[in-house]
């Protein structure tokens, strides 16, 4: 738990400082999409990155890891297109809102459909 906790900490320390600057306006409002643009695309994936690197190869490629991932997600995805398909939703629509409930990190790193996904969630209006 503490070896987490070493890696974590300085990514969670730097939202908690961006938060607190933002919340004593220490910094203007114009500067947190920046700064949540540094955090998200610069801090998150060097932190991970590190990790990565750090850890041997067996360990990242752990079966049962990835066994547990792949039912835990499997049973997310199937608990989410039951809660959403209905008359109105569809299966095409039920199971992208299913993947985006299961791997919803997906689009932070630009792997997703982000039109088809805002789409979905109304974010935007359809093309036809």
């Amino acid at each position: 738990m503490l070896n987490v906790l070493i890696v974590t900490f300085p990514f969670f320390a730097l939202v908690l400082a961006g938060f607190v600057a933002a919340h004593r306006r220490m910094l203007p409002l114009e500067a947190i999409p920046g700064l949540n643009g540094f955090v998200l695309f610069f801090a998150l994936p060097a932190m991970l990155y590190r990790f990565g690197s750090t850890t041997p190869i067996a360990e990242l490629l752990d079966a049962s890891l990835a066994g547990v991932y792949l039912l835990c997600a499997l049973i997310l995805v199937g608990f989410a297109v039951v809660m959403t398909i209905n008359q109105r939703i569809r299966w095409n629509d039920a199971s992208l809102r299913a993947l985006v409930a299961a791997f919803r990190n997906t689009g932070s790193w630009s792997c997703c459909w982000p039109d088809r996904t805002a789409a979905a969630h109304g974010f935007c209006h359809r093309r036809s």
